[in-house]
């Protein structure tokens, strides 16, 4: 069964035009979830004048147990928009169906798993990260109720990759937009109207995920399109698990281990023992975020592209855009970072009155922001190997080379050295190293991929003759 001639073709037409209209509404999905993320943060800290400062402590000390744990499953979405694009590319919709199916379901299990793992370890893990003991109470309600609504954020995301997939990126943005419309409103209700504190954010923030879940499933539901999802008769396939197994959670793992390889770096930053270069390097490390959201847009990007090249055997495409994709993401990382720089006292100042704050983000932005770009080729070169269906070795070259290097040099180097500048350029530096040997990696299985297809011609032409 073929697709139809008007669904997404992303190969066609300019490859420039189609990446740039692509990746603008996945950065903006990025920056929606930055903004209403800091809405939790603002409404209890405003509007709890008896528990404000605690709440506010509760749910920055949950971030990164969210990040670890929800990390790891939100990483087997990107297996799904390889599978799910490589089998647009190949235009079979039996395979899309099925696929479909297996990667909603695979998404709620996601969900459970976590939601009942989540509720009853939420304590002994904030335990074991050493969560102050008046905090600890609050931060074990919001994590609690915030992995209730894990199965529905995870639904969103798995449902967003198979958009994505197909080449929509527009309605995973609404969507979340919707649902974080829904979060701020219901933030005020709860704290303002009903004295809830933190719970009254994690009810909100689980309602969110719900609104953009429902609009999701109800959007595949009904639509026309060859990702329609079917519910009667929903199952999973084992050869779509396995093939979302396998691209995934080496996705997943390195995600988390690189939140493992940030938490040694932080340590290393308090262990100066300077609570302005502390609070300086949180602020800086606040606005790289926003530059980060490009960089990892043009990973999402990248991989659906490469996805459908490959299902569509057109491997002599995939020089042609994994170097389109490596100069917009260039571009976009100097133009965005420069404008960081340009602007670092200004931003900072948004986040600090403190002068010594205020100079301790500013040179920690005069290193980051103008090669923040370089952290960009290496993750579009990360995704175009994804894309092409290797995701082990990927993980193993990030693995050594960013989060590897990271460690062994806050040991060696600046436990030699000790100064925040030191610490600081093993950022640029871990970047290129892995960017470099990934490139080599991703140029030997293009390479490969563009031999077996050759190879086909030419047996298929010797057939004809």
């Amino acid at each position: 069964m073929s697709l139809k001639s008007k669904d997404k073709d992303l190969l066609q037409g300019s490859l420039v035009k189609n990446m740039i209209m692509f990746t603008i509404p996945v950065i903006l999905s990025g920056i929606l979830q930055l903004v209403f993320n800091a809405a939790d943060l603002i409404v209890v800290g405003k509007f709890d004048t008896v528990n404000g400062s605690l709440a506010q402590a509760a749910i920055g000390s949950t971030g990164a147990l969210i990040n670890l744990i929800i990390g790891i499953f939100l990483g087997v979405s990107v297996g799904v928009n390889v599978v799910i694009a490589r089998i647009i590319g190949s235009k079979n919709n039996d395979h899309l169906r099925s696929a479909v199916q297996t990667a909603m379901l695979i998404g709620f299990f996601a969900g459970a798993v976590i939601a009942v793992l989540g509720f009853f370890l939420a304590k002994p893990l904030l335990q074991l990260i050493g969560t102050e003991k008046n905090v600890l109470p609050f931060a074990e309600q919001y994590l609690q109720i915030y992995f209730i609504g894990a199965p529905f954020n995870m639904v969103y995301n798995f449902g967003a990759a198979i958009m994505r997939a197909y080449g929509d990126t527009k309605r995973p943005m609404i969507f979340l937009a919707i649902g974080g419309v829904a979060n701020v409103i219901l933030n005020l209700i709860t704290v303002i109207g009903f004295n809830m504190s933190v719970r009254g954010v994690a009810i909100a923030t689980a309602a969110s995920h719900f609104v953009a879940a429902a609009l999701t499933v109800a959007t595949l539901i009904k639509t026309s399109q060859p990702i329609k999802l079917i519910v009667k008769g929903i199952k999973l396939n084992n050869t779509w698990v396995k093939q979302i197994i396998a691209l995934g959670i080496p996705a997943g793992i390195q995600g988390s281990l690189f939140s493992l390889s940030n938490v040694v770096i932080q340590s290393a930053i308090n262990s100066l023992d300077d609570p302005h270069i502390i609070a300086g390097n949180g602020n800086a490390a606040n606005v790289e975020g926003f530059l980060y959201l490009a960089m990892h847009a043009f990973y999402q990007t990248i991989i659906t592209f490469t996805g459908q090249c490959c299902g569509a055997k057109k491997y002599n495409m995939l020089r042609k855009i994994y170097f389109t994709a490596l100069i917009l993401v260039g571009a976009t990382g100097l133009i965005s970072g420069f404008t960081a720089l340009a602007l670092d006292k200004p931003l900072m100042s948004l986040y600090s009155s403190n002068a010594e704050d205020i100079a301790a983000g500013m040179l920690r932005l005069s290193i980051i922001c103008p090669t923040y770009w370089i952290c960009g080729l290496m993750d579009v070169t990360t995704g175009a190997v994804r894309g092409m269906g290797k995701s082990i070795i990927p993980m193993i070259i990030s693995l050594i080379g960013a989060c590897g290097l990271r460690i062994i040099w806050v040991y060696t180097i600046f436990a030699a050295s000790p100064s925040i500048t030191n610490l600081y350029i093993s950022y640029p530096v871990s970047w290129a190293l892995t960017f470099a040997a990934l490139f080599i990696y991703s140029s030997v299985v293009r390479k490969a991929l563009i031999n077996q297809e050759n190879s086909e011609t030419n047996i298929n032409v010797k057939n004809n003759a």
